[in-house]
C-alpha cells in the first residue's frame, strides 16, 4: 500500500508504540492525527511528525468517551476529508491480579482498550465502506496470548481484540477493507515502565520495533492480507 498522502488515525499517538508509528508514517509523508490524553505529548508529536516530512494533527481527548470518538473521526473528515487507515493503539494497564481487581477498574480497562476500539473501528468501517478500501489494525499483547491471574483485566480485554479483528475482517472483506492484529511482547513504553508488573524480563522490545511490525503490516500488496503478527524480544 503506498502511504504517502494517505491518512491515517493512531490512537495514543503522544508517546510509546503511536508516537513511533506516527513518526514512521510521516516519513512516508502520511497525514496523521494523532489522539491522546496529554496536550503536551500531542503537541510535540504532531510537532515531529511536521517535522519529518508528513501532515499532523492532534486531538486532546479521552477515547473512553463515545463522544470524544465522534469528535476524532469528524475532526479528521473535516481536516482531512478521509480516513485510510485506523491504528487501535491508546490502552490503559491495570496490574493487579484476577483476585484483586475492582469492577471499577475492570470497567476502566475494558472502556479503554476494548469498547472505544469498537465503537472507533465501527465509524470508521462505515466511512472505508463507502470508499472500498481500508486497514484497520488493533494493537493487543502476547497477555492475551498466554493470559494469567496476573494483570488480568488487561490480557482479558486484549484479547478481545482479537474477536474484534475477525469480527471486522468479515465485515470489511468484501468491500476491500483489511484487518489485522499485532500482539506485541514487552516493549520498553512509559505504560510498562510505570506499573509495577511482577515478571518483566530485562530484555524488551522498544517501540521502534513495534512500529516495524507495523510498517509491514501497512506495505503489503492488495493481493494479500496479514493477519496476525506476534513480536517478541529475542532471546
Amino acid at each position: 500500500m503506498k502511504l504517502s498522502e494517505t491518512t491515517v488515525i493512531v490512537t495514543g499517538g503522544g508517546r510509546g508504540i503511536g508516537k513511533a508509528v506516527a513518526l514512521d508514517l510521516a516519513r512516508e509523508k502520511a497525514r496523521v492525527v494523532v489522539a491522546a490524553r496529554s496536550g503536551k505529548e500531542v503537541e510535540k508529536t504532531v510537532h515531529e511528525i511536521d517535522a519529518a516530512g508528513g501532515q499532523g494533527l492532534g486531538l486532546v481527548l479521552d477515547l473512553s468517551k463515545e463522544s470524544d470518538i465522534d469528535t476524532l473521526v469528524d475532526a479528521t473528515l473535516s481536516r482531512f476529508g478521509t480516513i485510510d487507515i485506523l491504528i487501535n493503539n491508546a490502552a490503559t494497564l491495570c496490574s493487579h491480579s484476577f483476585l484483586e481487581t475492582t469492577a471499577q477498574e475492570l470497567d476502566m480497562t475494558l472502556n479503554l482498550n476494548l469498547r472505544s476500539p469498537f465503537l472507533l473501528s465501527q465509524k470508521v468501517m462505515r466511512h472505508m465502506i463507502s470508499r472500498k478500501q481500508g486497514h484497520i489494525i488493533n494493537i493487543a499483547s502476547t497477555a492475551a496470548l498466554a493470559a494469567s491471574s496476573t494483570a488480568a483485566a488487561y490480557a482479558i480485554s486484549k484479547r478481545g481484540l482479537e474477536a474484534l479483528t475477525l469480527a471486522l475482517r468479515d465485515t470489511g472483506r468484501k468491500y476491500g477493507i483489511r484487518a489485522s492484529t499485532l500482539y506485541p511482547g514487552y516493549t520498553d513504553t512509559r505504560m510498562l515502565q510505570e506499573f509495577n508488573v511482577p515478571g518483566v524480563p530485562e530484555k524488551r522490545m522498544l517501540p521502534e520495533d513495534i512500529s516495524s511490525c507495523i510498517m509491514f503490516l501497512l506495505r503489503q500488496s492488495d493481493r494479500m492480507e496479514v493477519g496476525e503478527i506476534i513480536a517478541r524480544a529475542s532471546i
